[in-house]
């Protein structure tokens, strides 16, 4: 009965370009990560819903993004050649999941209750959602996009 469903998962892919599109545009800017603990309650206080929002349709990006890229492996693993590549490059897509969702997690927590964050805390929080980028999700990101688009060129 599983077998009937995943020919509709390559459709999660229709979906994520969407709501990358809302997620970005609900929360288009952020701190950076120079700013102190009270210029980041201050920004959350401003207007917290968009960001909740924000926050909650990331989390539903990492699920289809993880759902979609297991996919994409198992299909390319069905060449040889290419199997070792998909592999890479899921492992690629759980590090990028896990940093995304750490990041949206961070999110989330400064816009929940800002009023109630020590200056302190929203000042860590804001400096994880800024940098995880370059150390978990960038290299995830990279590792998933060249291995599964050689993979792809390979077996065609």
């Amino acid at each position: 009965m599983l077998s009937r469903w995943t020919r509709f998962v390559p459709l999660a892919s229709v979906l994520l370009l969407p709501l990358v599109i809302a997620v970005i545009a609900l929360s288009p800017s952020r701190p950076p990560s120079t700013a102190s603990g009270q210029d980041v309650i201050a920004f959350y206080l401003a207007n917290p819903a968009p960001r909740l929002l924000s926050a909650y349709l990331g989390g539903i990006v990492v699920f289809l993004d993880l759902v979609f890229y297991g996919w994409l492996r198992s299909y390319l693993s069905r060449v040889p050649a290419t199997e070792w590549l998909a592999t890479i490059a899921f492992g690629g897509a759980m590090l990028f999941a896990a940093g995304s969702g750490v990041s949206f997690g961070c999110q989330y927590a400064l816009a929940d209750v800002p009023g109630r964050l020590d200056p302190a805390a929203a000042q860590a929080l804001n400096v994880l959602q800024n940098d995880l980028f370059i150390f978990i999700e960038g290299p995830g990101l990279a590792g998933l996009m060249v291995s599964f688009g050689i993979a792809i060129a390979i077996s065609r």
